[in-house]
């Protein structure tokens, strides 16, 4: 083991007078015991939990001293690791910081969460954070350190630590792990997660004065002066505008004069374009160095909200206290503290109105949204990676967001329709006709098949039949994959799988040739230039799955030009029969598809700012902004020619994507173990909150001989959000339900009666302000309508297993009617449909 001192964030000032908010200089006790995996008198590591077949404290291997050894012969098996758990109940949010070091030797595989820090965690509302993590790299490499830092929304009540080895084979050795609280200084301010001194700064030059509804601010040079809403001033205390951060440097933020940071050696250009009801913010960073560079720009609005409210979905919300911290973040694999928000814009409400702060999901980036209250600052903190090789913007990264009031009383509802009215193109409504979803079975061959409501066909084997019978029919496609078989007795080795994959291209009359050609020339890489891949057995393949970047802009083959190329646009020419209706992408947001992507010309030709790496912060194409260009790209085509756009897998970390999809859906299993397990309101809302009046579609993958008794549950939770609910397989694969008739023959009753009501409601339109409260906060509302017919409707649910009583309230200019209260009684998870 190696003793260290650990620093919070950098000492070396790199100061100025545009520094607002100073990086924090100071050291803290490493919490962790036994950091350096000392043995105890068994050869274990002392103060440390084996973790499955846990490891050996061996002397003399580690930095200096002993090392944790762990030995995986064989990928199947129990893992191996050690853990150790700490209780910190926190009082306020404190970020963590955790450290590690490891080296390794023949390691399989690509880097994932299998071999890496791994930390869980719980709040001290009982609520867990699991799995935040730091992957090693795999092959053979020396000691090399990862870095965790957690930005709670909350405060933690306890953390275990974990050095993890599983799902792979190999030996590594794990070191000088360090667990340190970034406890702030007295008089600090938190900004994106971090503790910052604030500096006093006063805007310099003339102000513009820029109003949206309600909401009036005053900028000057990039800075923000004042700000009102409903004629009331709500100014924080703190600088607030745009401000940057030099993420490698571990700078504190400076601010901008003229347009220029020359302590950063960045330039910012940007314009403001005022409408009635929001702003439109446009503008581009630049890096004056021509090097590569690792930024985090930010956009502040000083405002005074403490004692306001924070939404957090459509119908949750926190108070603001003093200290808080609030955001809503999705851990991803990138960036300055690995976050990416949930939802694409935040809303704080107050006693005269709210103010909201986001993107234009047209024009994503890796982005992050939240309220400071320690700093007073609702912002937008972007990390955008810089590079010369990037030829739409060398040197740059653009960006757009938008600042808009809405409506009080309705807090994140109220914020989300004025989202959808700012935004309209990106929820705009293709396909007012719905149904359910048919995935990889021909609907002809079910029994009976009109009974089962049946609209959206995954699939085009039976396309004219399709058409004849009114179902829409799209052509399938997982965007960012090659899956590649390989001979059972072929070793499962990288070198194997990659001389293989030339080997296709090579042959002119494999059946493979032209996936080898795109992917040897538009395969993702890692840090070091090699393809990134896994080996899988699965029911539709047992190889190698390569991952892809998918992207439209690339030179040469790639696998854009193979599932998006002339061929494939020849159906949606004039004339051609049979009709195909639009394109299917699976598992939009790439469950095997690698995130990191360092290959220098997909770099070059992205459309997309890039991001930079977590541990050395190196600019990286982010591989969700290289789906979002393929589907953007297709989007455009298929919209022009009147067709539509179906997704499946969506949406979960990357909301932006939605804006490109008409119809929505997820596989999803909710009889896990044998019981009823359905998906959570946060998970519903988010879906629901994303797709508005498009259809949503869920796809049951589960064990059906089981399900039989929890089927109507599963329906009447789907009609309370309005969503399709079918049926397809347990793996994905075999077993599909609609192939067997005892199965759907069990269920036609339910079909019959639920999805007809289902479409009555789902056709009206979703509407996010409901229009109606309750005083149980165990019922939820949701109100759809009135829309193409004119009837609106309010659907009333219990999703839990006890009955329950309330009395609805209704608001007479939400819903532009009159409507007395009434009394409702529901039995457990039943779901009633009120028309107004």
């Amino acid at each position: 083991m190696r003793p260290l001192l650990w620093l919070m964030l950098l000492t070396t000032s790199l100061g100025g007078a545009a520094e607002w908010y100073g990086a924090l200089a100071q050291t803290a006790n490493n919490r962790l015991a036994n950091a350096g995996f000392e043995p105890a008198g068994d050869g274990t590591p002392a103060n440390w939990q084996f973790y499955q077949e846990g490891g050996l404290s061996v002397a003399g291997e580690g930095r200096s001293g002993a090392a944790l050894r762990c030995l995986r012969p064989e990928m199947a098996g129990p893992g191996t690791g050690v853990s150790q758990s700490l209780t910190l109940n926190q009082t306020e949010p404190l970020p963590l910081l955790v450290t590690g070091y490891s080296r390794a030797e023949g390691v399989n595989g690509r880097p994932d969460p299998h071999y890496s820090i791994y930390c869980d965690l719980e709040y001290t509302d009982g609520t867990p954070l699991w799995g935040q993590t730091a992957s090693f790299s795999t092959g053979t490499h020396g000691w090399q350190r990862r870095q965790v830092l957690i930005t709670p929304t909350k405060p933690i009540k306890h953390v275990t630590v974990y050095a993890l080895f599983r799902e792979h084979r190999g030996t590594v050795w794990f070191d000088d792990f360090e667990l340190a609280e970034l406890a702030p200084q007295e008089g600090a301010a938190s900004l994106d997660g971090l503790p910052f001194t604030a500096r006093a700064v006063r805007p310099t030059g003339p102000a513009q004065r820029y109003t949206a509804g309600n909401l009036a601010l005053a900028l000057a040079d990039g800075q923000i002066g004042e700000v009102s809403l409903g004629g009331q001033a709500v100014t924080g205390p703190h600088p607030g505008g745009f401000m940057v951060r030099d993420a490698a440097a571990q700078s504190g933020f400076h601010g901008f004069e003229q347009g220029r940071c020359p302590e950063l050696g960045l330039r910012l250009d940007y314009k403001v374009t005022p409408a009635a009801d929001h702003l439109l913010v446009d503008g581009v960073i630049e890096d004056t160095r021509a090097s590569e560079r690792a930024v985090t720009l930010v956009f502040a609005l000083p405002l005074e909200a403490v004692g306001w409210r924070w939404g957090r979905g459509l119908d949750s919300s926190d108070e603001i206290g003093p200290g808080a911290n609030l955001a809503d973040w999705q851990r991803v694999e990138a960036g300055s503290n690995g976050q990416l928000s949930t939802y694409p814009f935040a809303n704080v409400s107050g006693p005269s109105g709210a103010i909201n702060l986001g993107i234009d999901m047209a024009a994503p980036c890796h982005y992050r949204l939240g309220y400071s209250a320690s700093a007073r600052l609702l912002y937008l903190a972007m990390d955008l990676g810089l590079t010369p090789l990037t030829r739409n913007f060398p040197s740059r990264a653009p960006f757009r967001f938008v600042l808009f009031p809405s409506a009080p009383g309705w807090g994140f509802r109220a914020a989300l329709q004025q989202y959808t009215r700012i935004f309209p193109e990106s929820f705009r409504v293709r396909t007012p006709d719905q149904g359910i979803w048919m995935a990889f079975a021909a609907v002809s061959r079910v029994e009976g098949w009109e009974d089962f409501g049946f609209k959206f066909k995954e699939g085009d084997e039976e396309t004219a039949w399709d058409d004849a019978h009114g179902l829409l029919t799209f052509r399938y496609s997982e965007m960012g994959t090659f899956w590649m078989p390989m001979p059972k007795d072929m070793p499962r080795e990288y070198e194997e799988a990659v001389a293989l994959l030339k080997k296709h291209a090579e042959d002119p009359n494999s059946r493979y040739r032209r996936w080898a050609l795109a992917t040897l020339n538009g395969g993702m890489q890692d840090a070091e230039g090699r393809f990134e891949l896994l080996f899988r057995n699965e029911p539709w393949c047992d190889g190698a799955v390569f991952s892809l970047n998918p992207s439209p802009h690339l030179e040469g083959p790639s696998q854009a030009e193979i599932t998006w190329g002339p061929t494939a646009r020849k159906s949606y020419q004039p004339g051609t029969t049979p009709v195909l209706d639009g394109e299917y992408f699976d598992s939009l947001e790439g469950y095997v598809t690698a995130p990191l992507n360092y290959r220098g010309d997909h770099l070059a030709v992205t459309t997309i700012p890039l991001t930079f790496t977590s541990d050395d912060y190196r600019p990286v194409l982010y591989k969700a902004f290289s789906i979002a260009e393929i589907c953007q790209k297709v989007a455009t085509d298929v919209h022009a020619a009147g067709r539509l756009m179906m997704a499946n897998g969506m949406p979960y970390r990357y909301n932006f994507l939605a804006t490109w999809f008409d119809v929505m859906g997820t596989e999803t299993d909710w009889g896990r173990a044998g019981q009823y397990t359905p998906d959570d309101d946060r998970l519903m809302g988010l879906r629901r909150a994303c797709a508005v009046q498009r259809p949503y579609l869920l796809l049951l993958n589960t064990r059906f001989a089981d399900f039989g008794p929890y089927v109507e549950r599963y329906f009447q939770r789907a009609l309370a959000y309005g969503m399709y609910p079918s049926m397809f397989s347990h793996n994905a694969a075999e077993d599909h339900y609609f192939q067997n008739p005892a199965w759907y023959n069990r269920d036609r009753e339910l079909f019959k009666r639920y999805i007809p009501r289902i479409r009555e409601v789902a056709e009206e339109g979703w509407e996010p302000l409901t229009g109606v409260r309750c005083d149980n906060p165990a019922i939820h509302l949701e109100r759809f309508g009135p829309g193409r017919t004119g009837s609106c409707f309010v659907t009333v649910h219990n999703n839990g297993d006890s009955p329950q009583r309330g009395r609805l309230t209704f608001e007479d200019q939400v819903l532009g009617r009159s409507v007395p209260p009434r009394e409702v009684s529901l039995a457990p998870w039943e779901t009633q449909v009120l028309k107004l």
